[in-house]
């Protein structure tokens, strides 16, 4: 779908992340299962619907653990995500021009920025509800997708609206379910769904790429919107 925003020309990209791993409810994530998802990440490469009780304990936790500035990427892998969330395994900030305007509550969006990841959907954890082999570290590579700029590619549900703001994802009207292989919802645009790409809503083991044009994106806004501040 088509790119319309406006950013200055990349440089490389280097960014920290800081993992904060939990080992609780029975989900085996110890240290060096969170080195594995800081890894994969690597080589991979909303706030709306959430209670305010929720978005109050994202608020207390980046309040306490938080580190670095907006070019640091926070990870908080979480033992409720979905208690808390209902069936959502990830939550993610987007980049902003201001981050220390006002966001969510009065709070700066800088103070809730970061990547909140259900711990059962990393590798040794018990997958979702749904799938219990949605657990191979896909929904990190996702949410981070978000941290650094991209929209969902069925973003608008609309085969002929702006989509992702992105030219070589196709066209799709609905998040995906599985891996439907054949799957083309808007058949009178060019390509199949992009069932494999990280930001669909596949089952894990059939996410496997970000595209040439989410990648210029990711590194345009990261230099742009982050880098340095």
């Amino acid at each position: 779908m088509k790119l319309k925003t406006l950013f200055a020309d990349s440089i490389a990209l280097a960014t920290i992340a800081y993992v904060t791993a939990q080992d609780k409810c029975g989900s085996n994530f110890p240290e060096q299962e969170a080195v594995q998802a800081a890894s994969s990440l690597r080589s991979a490469h909303r706030v709306e619907g959430f209670s305010s009780s929720f978005l109050a304990r994202i608020k207390e936790k980046a309040e306490a653990l938080r580190q670095g500035g907006y070019d640091e990427l926070n990870i908080y892998f979480e033992t409720g995500m979905m208690t808390n969330t209902g069936s959502a395994t990830g939550i993610c900030s987007f980049p902003v021009e201001d981050p220390w305007n006002t966001g969510i509550n009065g709070t700066s969006w800088y103070t809730y920025d970061g990547c909140h990841v259900s711990v059962g959907t990393m590798p040794g954890g018990p997958g979702v509800p749904w799938d219990p082999e949605d657990n191979k570290g896909k929904t990190a590579t996702h949410e981070v997708g978000h941290w650094f700029g991209l929209f969902h590619v069925f973003d608008g549900f609309d085969c002929n609206g702006e989509g992702d703001y992105i030219d070589d994802t196709p066209a799709t009207q609905v998040a995906t379910v599985g891996c439907p292989v054949e799957q083309d919802s808007c058949p009178d645009q060019p390509g199949l769904d992009p069932i494999h790409n990280y930001m669909d809503y596949s089952k894990h083991d059939c996410l496997s790429e970000f595209t040439p044009l989410q990648e210029e994106r990711m590194y345009r806004s990261f230099n742009t919107l982050r880098l340095g501040r």
